[in-house]
C-alpha cells in the first residue's frame, strides 16, 4: 500500500564457524548458522573466508559479492526450520 519500502535487514555481521549475526529493522537479532549448507552447490562458495566475510545487505537480500544471495523469506525459513 504505497509508502517507502524499508529493508528487512538492518545489519549483518560475519561470525566464526560460518555463522551470521543478523539484526532486523524490527530490532530482533538472530544468528544464522550456514555451516550445514556449505556442501551444497549454492552455498559452496562461502567456504572461502574472503567470500564469506564480504557479506553485505542489498535491500531485502543478504549478499556475498556476486556469489551467493539469500532473500529475507529464506533467512526466516532457515532460522525457524533448521536442517538436521
Amino acid at each position: 500500500i504505497g509508502g517507502v519500502h524499508m529493508s528487512f535487514f538492518k545489519t549483518v555481521t560475519p561470525l566464526e564457524n560460518t555463522c551470521l549475526k543478523i539484526e532486523m529493522i524490527s530490532g530482533n537479532t538472530v544468528v544464522l548458522d550456514l555451516s550445514t549448507k556449505l556442501e551444497s552447490n549454492r552455498f559452496f562458495p562461502l567456504k572461502d573466508p574472503d567470500v564469506f566475510n564480504s557479506v553485505a545487505i542489498d535491500g531485502d537480500f543478504i549478499v556475498f559479492g556476486n556469489k551467493v544471495k539469500i532473500g529475507a523469506t529464506e533467512v526466516i525459513n532457515m532460522v525457524m526450520l533448521p536442517s538436521e
